[in-house]
């Protein structure tokens, strides 16, 4: 029924009054929110990937980081095990994870050697919702988050996502000692509205983990700055060197640090959607951050129990 020629009434029963001679309607053409701005269009690589691929032509694809296409299998025994279970048929949520699957992501980083309170774990249903989570917490739409280069391309998209804008900072390959950290850009870059800067440890797709001193040149830059430090660890399991570098739990950093890891890669299972972040740093920042999460992520309650519940089997199994 078309308002601008009769009255009717709405779904109360009110009367909707016939528009005045002076009432203009406007016909407006739907637009979408500036968020996704990208490109959808597959690119040339993409385009020439599906070619091969109807010609029935074999592609060795060296990006291909989905473990589940890589030849890992998890035991379907153990997996059966750990989601067969009679808790997973309640429905108790927490805002952080049900305390059984934080107790299982603790006892990970133990047998790494390093300390985790259960109450410093937060659950989500993969790293690319943790990522959302932490920039819905930090910044505001027009605000920074400073990402390095190079660096896994899907960061700049979270980011874009949540109405914030990409800053870059450089990771510079130096003959002898790596890949290291571009300070001088650092120093001398104004970052006017930067909230937090992100390090993948190690990096997608360098492979590489910062030094000892780049961690503590970050870690302080950061205090100083006023910004958060997220710290992607997914990769962290996956080592050529005789001795693994630490986890930046480790480190007991001074500045607000969000530590991410998940199934997809610890497991090898990134179909069951367990990932967590660990919230570490000066005691005042992480409580007034935790009060503001547990109110973000009651919200969603979006990781499943039946993962949750089996989080304790999984983990004893990942060996």
């Amino acid at each position: 029924m078309n308002g601008a020629a009769c009255e009717g009434k709405n779904d109360s029963g009110t009367v909707i009054p016939r528009p005045t001679k002076d009432f203009v309607y406007f016909m407006r053409k739907l637009s979408f929110s500036d968020r996704v701005f990208f490109d959808t269009e597959p690119n040339s690589l993409s385009r020439f990937l599906e070619r091969l691929r109807r010609e029935n032509r074999e592609v060795l694809d060296l990006t291909e980081s989905n473990p589940a296409k890589a030849g890992f299998r998890f035991s379907l025994d153990t997996l059966r095990e750990g989601m067969l279970q009679d808790p997973v048929t309640d429905y108790a949520p927490h805002p952080r994870g049900l305390p059984e699957a934080r107790e299982a992501i603790t006892a990970y980083y133990r047998d790494r050697g390093v300390r985790v309170d259960p109450d410093a774990v937060y659950c989500t249903s993969g790293t690319s919702e943790a990522y959302a989570m932490l920039f819905k917490l930090l910044g505001d739409p027009g605000d920074e988050i400073l990402v390095p280069v190079p660096s896994y391309p899907l960061i700049e998209y979270l980011v874009s996502f949540e109405s914030l804008h990409c800053g870059q900072f450089y990771l510079r390959y130096q003959r002898g000692s790596g890949w290291r950290v571009d300070r001088d850009f650092l120093d001398t870059t104004c970052f006017e509205r930067a909230k937090a800067l992100v390090v993948v440890h190690p990096n997608n797709p360098t492979g590489s983990y910062l030094s000892a001193d780049d961690r503590r040149y970050l870690i302080d830059f950061c205090a100083q700055r006023g910004m958060a430090l997220i710290v992607d660890e997914v990769f962290h399991d996956y080592c050529f060197l005789e001795t693994r570098p630490s986890s930046f739990l480790a480190e007991e950093p001074g500045c607000l640090t969000f530590v991410l890891n998940g199934f997809s890669k610890t497991l090898c299972l990134p179909q069951v959607k367990l990932s967590w972040y660990v919230i570490a740093g000066p005691s005042d920042l992480k409580r007034e951050a935790q009060s503001r999460l547990d109110i973000l992520h009651d919200y969603y309650l979006s990781v499943n129990t039946l993962i949750q519940v089996a989080a304790p089997i999984l983990v004893g199994k990942r060996k």
